[in-house]
């Protein structure tokens, strides 16, 4: 049970994600990275299901962008996966950016932790992805406990129509190019997932197990972004192509 006080915080982010209207910093009232996971664990459990986590700040340019310098993780809730295509309505969102990223399905469920070979057999497949962040905390002016306790800044994620084994894929060298209303907006490749992508879930693998919520087959999980964080305004169309392993897209709303 949470004590009184970081109750009284997860509130706050809860209302204030319901209404899209931003609270202030919450970093010195939390204290530190574990009190913040234990508000994000108490507004999973307010939430509806899950369809699996997310990894962030998996990349030296997003951290650099957020000001954040370790990696961290969070929860997709089932509602928020939509598919390629969606029109996501913009007053749902405070001030929302753009993460180009590779999703994850697993197989099986995973109760240890795996990397390597025994890793990449326990995914089903790999499909392209864009998550649409958010942050809660007024001006994205969060510290490593608040970003932590607001979802990981998670909100959305649009997910492609193609998914690919990943047995015999460079997961490494997959390169993505992200286009803002057929502009090219960034670019990046699977090496900003902390060097590999199978890293990246090596490393939330094994956070999962330890907290006792392992990852279930059928669970997705998104590995952080490829490119610099991109911007996002109503209106906006973004397409991001993956190559081989296809393309993703959606549309903001006006208001």
């Amino acid at each position: 049970m949470l004590p009184q006080d970081l109750t009284d915080i997860a509130d706050q982010i809860e209302a204030a994600r319901a209404g899209a209207a931003p609270v202030a910093p919450l970093a010195a009232a939390i204290g530190d990275a574990a009190r913040g996971y234990a508000i994000q664990r108490a507004l999973i459990a307010r939430g509806g299901p899950l369809a699996g986590r997310k990894i962030g700040l998996t990349s030296k340019l997003v951290q650099e962008q957020l000001g954040v310098f370790e990696p961290v993780h969070g929860p997709i809730f089932a509602e928020r996966v939509l598919q390629d295509g969606a029109v996501l309505d913009a007053s749902e969102f405070i001030a929302p950016k753009v993460e180009p990223e590779l999703a994850f399905t697993f197989a099986v469920d995973v109760t240890e932790a795996l990397e390597g070979d025994d890793l990449a057999a326990a995914i089903a497949h790999v499909t392209p992805a864009i998550e649409i962040v958010d942050s809660r905390v007024r001006d994205w002016g969060f510290k490593l406990p608040d970003m932590v306790a607001d979802y990981a800044v998670g909100h959305s994620v649009v997910v492609g129509a193609r998914s690919t084994p990943i047995k015999g894929l460079n997961l490494a060298a997959v390169h993505v190019t992200a286009h803002r209303n057929g502009a090219l907006a960034g670019e990046g490749t699977g090496t900003a997932c902390l060097g590999h992508p199978l890293t990246a879930l090596a490393w939330l693998m094994e956070r999962m197990v330890a907290e006792g919520t392992p990852l279930r087959a059928g669970d997705i999980v998104i590995t952080g972004s490829l490119t610099p964080v991109l911007p996002l305004a109503p209106g906006d169309v973004y397409r991001c192509d993956y190559g081989s392993l296809g393309e993703v897209g959606f549309r903001l709303s006006t208001d």
